[in-house]
Parts: structure tokens; sequence; C-alpha cells
């Protein structure tokens, strides 16, 4: 099983000249988007798209321990799995379904625990 961190020789054919590189496994970057960019009451939050244990949906990497949304009771770590009463599996679902200036209903998972947050 090839980890990350591990180096990988690889081999390939460039007309009939044999090449070879070698590539470093790494993980895999997920874009990251500053919360206020989607809604203002998301500022101090940075999201971006998660896929953990089976779940998928926007992990909430960082919040400000000053702004609204932790005042609210969201924390690193929990993801949005579906806001406004639709389901979201990325950001680019979660800016579809969200109107900046209007009240946000986030579904939130927190480990094997579930909750709704209101933020207006």
């Amino acid at each position: 099983m090839t980890l990350i961190g591990d180096n990988v020789n690889i081999e390939y054919f460039r007309g009939n000249e044999k090449k070879s590189v070698v590539a470093t496994i790494a993980k895999k970057e997920q874009p990251q988007l500053a919360g206020e960019k989607l809604h203002r009451l998301l500022k101090g939050t940075v999201l971006s798209s998660t896929q953990k244990d089976q779940l998928e949906g926007v992990l909430i990497e960082k919040i400000q321990t000053t702004s609204y949304a932790w005042k609210m009771g969201l924390r690193p770590g929990d993801i949005i799995v579906s806001a406004n009463r639709y389901r979201i599996v990325n950001l680019t679902e979660l800016q579809k379904v969200i109107a900046p200036n209007n009240p946000l209903l986030i579904n939130i998972q927190r480990g094997q625990e579930g909750f709704f947050v209101v933020l207006r």
C-alpha cells in the first residue's frame, strides 16, 4: 500500500524513448473559502468540502472564537450537511442554496450528533 509521503517511480514511453519520473504521494488539497464570501453571518470561518466517514458536506476548518458563528455554537470540525432544507455535499451546492442577506438554517453533524442552527 502506498502512503502519503511515499515516493513512487513512474516509467512511461514518449514515442520510442523510455522515461521515468519520481512522484511523491500527497494528500489531496481541498479548496477553502472564507465563510463571509458565502454569507455575512459565517464571517470568521474557513470552509471546505469534505467526505469524512461516508459523510459528505462542508467542513468548518477554522473558526474565530470572537465570531457570531462561534457564539451560535459552530465549532471547528463541524460538518454542514444541509442548508435551508437542501442537502449539500460541497461548497458549490452550499453557494446555490443560500442568500447572503437572509437567515440561514444549517444542519450540523458533529461526531455522532446532529443538530440545527439558525443564523439570523
